[in-house]
């Protein structure tokens, strides 16, 4: 098992270094049977990322599939990598059915970001319907908190004419702001209101 997670310290430096054949050959080279579940797992996500930076994306997808729930958000960040954006608002919708707690529980900054890629691969997939369904059913909990302006940006109803200047005008206004925001959550600092 040691000689395993070597293998996949190894694979993910070489990930990072932009070698995915080398990634690759480094979890052969280190594969074993039994490993504990939360190792496997890691190794089956070094192992599609590195797949899919070689092309092959649609082998990678499978395996991701095959690791239900825990490979489902991996699964639209790669489908996002290839700007299938339709794909990726599905599989972060199915990251979502498990990762996020029913209501009245709040949530967390990890549930915060996932839902705000769910409204932003709908968005560039131009998907009216599942954004009016994040709107609804999550709107109320995101209000207030980190991200909102983000959410609430996406999931908006679309402009539909001149009467809707005034509201324009708020959204320009949380855009301008918004990467200063999203740059200190990075960060970890807190952004005064």
């Amino acid at each position: 098992e040691a000689r395993a997670a070597i293998g996949a310290r190894l694979a993910a430096l070489r990930l990072q270094d932009g070698e995915s054949g080398a990634a690759l050959a480094a979890l052969d080279r280190t594969e074993a049977a039994g490993l504990a579940e939360p190792l496997a797992r890691q190794r089956v996500l070094l192992r599609a990322r590195a797949m899919a930076r070689r092309g092959e994306r649609i082998a990678a997808d499978q395996m991701l599939a095959e690791l239900g729930p825990a490979g489902a958000e991996p699964r639209a960040e790669l489908r996002a990598e290839a700007q299938d954006w339709a794909g990726a608002a599905a599989a972060q919708m199915e990251h979502l059915a498990a990762a996020i707690p029913a209501p009245p529980a709040p949530l967390g900054q990890a549930e915060r970001i996932a839902l705000v890629r769910a409204a932003a691969y709908a968005a560039l997939a131009g998907d009216e319907a599942l954004l009016a369904g994040l709107r609804e059913s999550q709107g109320a909990r995101m209000d207030g908190g980190p991200l909102a302006e983000a959410f609430a940006l996406m999931t908006s109803d679309p402009l539909r004419g001149i009467a809707d200047l005034s509201r324009l005008q708020r959204e320009i206004g949380m855009l301008r702001v918004l990467p200063a925001r999203l740059e200190a959550l990075r960060g970890g600092v807190q952004v005064a209101r």
